[in-house]
């Protein structure tokens, strides 16, 4: 089922599949499936300034506009043919700065003939690599655009081992704006 925003509705396609194969074991239409009558939470967006502890769904308002899917053109050489092939990747990233610069894992990148970042606004922009540390696993990207909403950095000093993580990206290249604690 669509929701009224055209996205599908994953939980009530489910529920529907459940219930139907439910019924269509039993041969019957006497199954019942609770369904929670909980509200859904509405989510204040916070300015992210660092003095106030944010929750999750907080921390995802306030930053998944930053975050940009990166996909990439490999050249891999020739094959037995003798003909050029190529090969894609994606990845995930994020805008480090208002006018285009971009921090992603180098592995998203390695190799990259051609480089395409795409932004929440589904707006694509052409890459280059400015800059990039195979060691520590990083790599800044370039777009030409302004106005880009930035991500606000932290400090890891403070952290402690047990301290919740917040990731949002794109694994895989297919599950955009994504949420990982």
């Amino acid at each position: 089922p669509l929701k009224p925003n055209g996205k599908l509705d994953v939980g009530g396609a489910v529920g529907g599949g459940i219930v139907w194969g439910v019924t269509r074991y039993n041969n019957t239409i006497t199954t019942q499936v609770n369904i929670s009558q909980r509200p859904s939470a509405e989510v204040v967006t916070h300015a992210v300034d660092g003095n106030k502890l944010m929750t999750d769904a907080e921390v995802y308002a306030a930053t998944v506009n930053s975050v940009v899917s990166i996909n990439t053109t490999i050249s891999g050489g020739t094959n037995v043919f003798g003909q050029v092939t190529e090969s894609a990747s994606s990845g995930s990233g994020f805008i480090l700065t208002k006018d285009g610069y971009i921090v992603t894992n180098y592995h998203v990148v390695e190799k990259a003939t051609s480089l395409k970042v795409i932004t929440y606004d589904s707006k694509e922009y052409p890459a280059q690599i400015v800059g990039f540390d195979s060691s520590n696993d990083l790599a800044v990207l370039k777009i030409e655009a302004t106005g880009l909403p930035a991500a606000i950095l932290g400090s890891s000093k403070n952290l402690v081992i047990g301290d919740m993580v917040v990731a949002i990206g794109n694994p895989l290249g297919e599950l955009a704006s994504t949420q990982t604690v």
